[in-house]
């Protein structure tokens, strides 16, 4: 195979690994604000004071499922 022929696989593969990383950079970022979303959502249904009629754990039952 030529230089040339080299080179041009070369491109492709670079081309779909670049596309493979940014999808799992997509996924990852997503992960990681989901994380911290849910994170600060019980943070702050933990802080907020008991009130008789607000099941608490159920909120966030329903906001972590």
């Amino acid at each position: 195979m030529s230089l040339a022929g080299w080179l041009a696989w070369a491109a492709i593969a670079l081309v779909i690994l670049g596309a493979i990383v940014g999808v799992v950079e997509v996924v990852w970022g997503a992960a990681c604000t989901a994380y911290v979303l849910v994170r600060s959502l019980v943070a702050a249904l933990g802080s907020a004071p008991s009130h008789p009629s607000i099941n608490y754990k159920y909120i966030s039952y329903l906001i972590i499922y």
